[in-house]
């Protein structure tokens, strides 16, 4: 097994974060619950679409009135890159791919204006006679019912063809963190860009015997869908490879083939009866790695996979609209924590706040000024 944490010396690094994953355009609507169950949509989960499907969706939200609510550069690495740059983590870096078109520059702007280095791909030009094959920057509609639930119809055109050959050691060990999104196992190389991520930490560990240097490799699961396609391989990859695990509820019951739906929780330092969220919780912990396990509006719980664990009480806003970008907002909290050589609990204090946060505004990105956020974890007594 690979060794694990982050209490290791590091080397210099020359980004705190080197994310990669799918490069969107986010398109959000508020619909009714109707539209899900006349498309097929599974409520609160992705659903990968092509071209023709999403414009077949597109058609049916603009006959139906639909009310477009936000239109902005998304993808859920690059949403946590994005917040990561604005929080004022050192250098951070975002690895994708985008279409030749318009929708692919705006998105190199967002990205460089939140203070990313941006390492886009883009396909080769071809002749306009070939428009209709050209790979269009990705899409996601993201539609929000009224009880602020998300449901993602993604098109991830050009974003799914990221060219792993050109995730080099040389260029993934330059981060303290590499962050990889699971939707990218989505994609036509998906698996390969997990590997070479897994390949660059050992080359790298290998180059140095007198002082380790090898990224810590952090892991969103994204989606129960994504986890359903995958578990064998994600379970391999998290027990071998990961350092930093990021997982909700219904992402870790598909995980550990534990069933669907909600359970009440017992205590978590109970021997018998366990429930199914206990049961979950000890599964979490035996990973052999950090685990931060999200559970929505009931705040998170974190492993420090050691034998050690923080409840992470929630920060709620005073009103849920949109729980777009939640986990995504999350992980940058936490991923800037532990790049400032926060404990594990301050850091998911921050990250509670962060995740919270953003389900008060429309869209995937906080909008917020955040250092009301920062001065809040700095006055709680328990966490200076």
């Amino acid at each position: 097994m690979t060794q694990k944490h982050d209490t290791r010396g590091m080397t210099q690094v020359k980004y705190d974060v080197l994310g990669i994953g799918h490069a969107l355009v986010d398109v959000s609507f508020s619909v009714g619950e109707a539209l899900l169950t006349e498309q097929g949509l599974a409520k609160g989960q992705m659903t990968l679409c092509d071209r023709v499907r999403l414009e077949g969706l597109r058609t049916a939200l603009n006959e139906l009135g639909a009310k477009m609510s936000s239109v902005s550069a998304g993808g859920s690495c690059s949403n946590t890159l994005a917040l990561l740059g604005r929080l004022g983590a050192g250098s951070c870096a975002f690895v994708g791919r985008v279409g030749s078109d318009d929708e692919g520059e705006d998105f190199r702007a967002s990205m460089e204006q939140s203070g990313i280095a941006c390492m886009l791909e883009t396909p080769k030009q071809q002749p306009k006679q070939q428009s209709a094959k050209v790979e269009a920057t990705g899409q996601c509609l993201v539609l929000v019912t009224e009880d602020a639930q998300r449901t993602f119809a993604t098109y991830l055109g050009a974003s799914s063809n990221i060219d792993a050959a050109r995730l080099q050691p040389s260029l993934l060990r330059e981060a303290r963190y590499l962050y990889l999104e699971g939707y990218l196992l989505g994609g036509e190389q998906g698996r390969q860009v997990f590997a070479a991520a897994a390949s660059s930490r050992k080359a790298s560990s290998l180059s140095s015997s007198s002082s380790p240097s090898s990224s810590l490799l952090a892991l969103s699961l994204s989606d129960p869908s994504c986890v359903a396609a995958n578990r064998d391989f994600l379970l391999r990859f998290v027990r071998s490879e990961v350092d930093l695990l990021f997982v909700n509820e219904e992402e870790g019951k598909t995980l550990f083939s534990l069933p669907a739906g909600s359970a009440p929780s017992s205590s978590l330092s109970s021997s018998s009866s366990l429930s199914l969220r206990d049961t979950l919780a000890e599964r979490c912990a035996a990973l052999g790695c950090r685990v931060c396990l999200t559970l929505g509006a009931e705040g998170a719980l974190l492993f420090d996979g050691k034998g050690g664990m923080n409840v992470c009480e929630p920060s709620p806003p005073s009103h849920c609209v949109d729980t777009t970008g939640a986990g995504d907002a999350f992980a940058a909290g936490m991923l800037f924590g532990l790049s400032q050589g926060w404990t594990q609990e301050k850091a998911g204090r921050l990250a509670n706040i962060l995740g919270g946060a953003v389900t008060g505004e429309v869209g995937p990105r906080l909008t917020a000024t955040l250092q009301p956020f920062l001065d809040q974890v700095a006055k709680t007594p328990a966490l200076s």
